[in-house]
């Protein structure tokens, strides 16, 4: 059976969020299988994003993984404990056949948080990866960078000087 891959913006709007998730329900409640995206949503200059707790309530039913983005979590949700939720995120990937999959990117500058910087901060990374040690046997990490392969390939030859670290292959690691 072909996967089908469906990407949902979804911006909140004061007031108004839970009309403005109806019609993505009834969109992806028609799919054989659709992959859900939390993502962010600019709009004239005013960025808002989803809460995890949002994104659980619209996945609700339709047996939907839930692509979590580390950056645009702590961009938008701060302290908010995405720890805390991490088992609930895996568990949306239960009926799947696929890994999981993340979204990776960092951020440019502190003042300016939310934009995604050229390349991918190792240490901002690994602190992820070590946090969810243990809770997936592997993790597909989709890299958002201004600078895409190169950001990639940079990523690799910072990750093969960590001490303990199983490179796979050009691409793919294993942590001590």
């Amino acid at each position: 059976m072909p996967i089908v891959e469906e990407k949902a913006l979804i911006s909140r709007v004061p007031g108004r969020s839970e009309a403005a998730s109806q019609p993505i329900q009834k969109v992806i409640g028609k799919r054989a299988f659709a992959l859900f995206f939390v993502r962010i949503t600019a709009r004239k200059k005013q960025i808002s994003a989803q809460s995890l707790s949002h994104s659980f309530k619209l996945l609700s039913g339709l047996g939907i993984p839930l692509v979590f983005d580390y950056h645009h979590h702590l961009a938008n949700q701060g302290a908010d404990n995405w720890e805390g939720a991490w088992e609930r995120v895996v568990s949306t990937w239960g009926d799947s056949s696929l890994p999981i999959k993340m979204h990776i990117s960092s951020p440019r500058f502190e003042k300016d948080f939310r934009a995604h910087r050229d390349y991918i901060d190792v240490e901002m990374f690994l602190t992820f990866l070590k946090t969810i040690k243990g809770s997936v046997p592997e993790i597909y990490c989709m890299i958002e960078a201004k600078k895409k392969d190169e950001a990639l390939f940079q990523l690799m030859r910072q990750i093969k000087r960590v001490p303990g670290v199983e490179l796979i292959n050009e691409a793919s690691f294993r942590m001590p």
